[in-house]
């Protein structure tokens, strides 16, 4: 048998050296993949080579060049080159790079001014317009026709959201940029591919914020809309724009606590007293900080009874923020306004 007291020894792993910078007019400068994709090909030209219809040889000689890993390149051990880097002063160089996926980047680099690592980043991608997603296929994709960049896409059902109120950034750390495509696999989030392909006629909730922290939303059926999901500045929810009328339509709650609203519940004094709370008028959906909600008594019934019967007596808003605090507003619907603001002056030290 094993002697199972003996230490195993694991072996350490070599850590990868930092890439250093080249030096400027030195003898290479390096070209370095930031996309998020390997590439299959990689090409660097003058004005005077484009002139000629040449654009080089592929640099990376049928080898591929992984996110993040960097190919040497000597001007001098290439026609066309050296003269425009080290001799002229006003020239530019022109980088095209093709990845697996056979979407192309393009960038110029002036070797004058610029660093002599040249980063070719993701937004550098000439080919946009990738091809319609297969219905019920591996993967949907969201495609930014905001004018504006998106920093956060959440997508959930009505289940994931009674399981988790907490959203969830698809993007991580990355952004969409105005005029891109993001795919998203569906394999990779369980709750997701359920609700896709198992749960016949769910409806699929977006929500998005740009680079300006504004707010956009749709809801996309799988089973009968097309899987490129197009964001347009239609699906910008101005949370300014609604003003409640006092004894119209509706009412509108507006978050300015600085916290996420997870709960909120109308109650009279009685039930105030009695610690009843009713129904939660947020239902399924979370109050963002700096958002508003309207909410239409004639879907309430009970709310629509208060409001009928109590005339000129008080009521209170009840909020439980993120944290699980606890925000108390008075409102009485004869003489306040129909827009209520619950901030951080109406939190409610237990």
């Amino acid at each position: 048998t094993e002697d199972l007291d003996e230490p195993v020894l694991i072996p350490e792993m070599p850590l990868q050296p930092e890439r250093e910078e080249p030096p400027y007019l030195g003898d290479y400068f390096l070209i370095t993949n930031n996309t998020g994709y390997p590439f299959t090909e990689l090409y660097i030209y003058s004005a005077a080579m484009m002139k000629d219809g040449v654009n080089g040889p592929n640099l990376l000689d049928g080898e591929l060049l992984y996110d993040q890993a960097s190919v040497q390149v000597y001007p001098k051990e290439m026609s066309g080159l050296a003269e425009p880097i080290y001799e002229a002063t006003d020239q530019s160089l022109y980088l095209i790079a093709v990845d697996v996926d056979g979407d192309q980047y393009a960038a110029s680099w002036d070797p004058h001014s610029e660093s002599w690592n040249i980063l070719i980043q993701f937004h550098y991608i000439v080919d946009v317009e990738p091809d319609e997603p297969a219905y019920l296929g591996d993967y949907f994709q969201i495609t930014n026709n905001t004018g504006y960049d998106i920093h956060y896409i959440d997508i959930y059902s009505d289940a994931m959201l009674e399981e988790s109120k907490e959203g969830f950034n698809l993007l991580g750390d990355g952004v969409l940029y105005d005029g891109e495509v993001f795919r998203i696999y569906s394999d990779e989030y369980p709750d997701l591919a359920k609700a896709i392909y198992e749960d016949e006629g769910e409806v699929l909730h977006i929500e998005i914020y740009d680079e300006d922290d504004d707010y956009y939303y749709r809801d996309w059926i799988p089973d009968e809309e097309s899987w490129n999901v197009e964001i347009t500045i239609g699906d910008f929810v101005d949370t300014e724009k609604l003003s409640a009328e006092v004894n119209g339509d509706f009412f509108q709650v507006i978050n300015d606590t600085g916290y996420e609203l997870w709960y909120l519940f109308l109650v009279t004094p009685e039930m105030w007293e009695a610690e009843e709370l009713g129904e939660d008028l947020l239902s399924d959906w979370l109050l963002y900080d700096g958002e508003s909600i309207a909410i239409y008594p004639d879907e309430f019934p009970r709310i629509q009874e208060l409001l009928d019967a109590r005339s000129g007596e008080k009521l209170y808003f009840i909020a439980y923020d993120e944290d699980d605090y606890r925000y108390k507003k008075e409102w009485t619907p004869d003489a306040d306004s129909w827009d209520v603001v619950i901030s951080a002056e109406d939190f409610l030290d237990f």
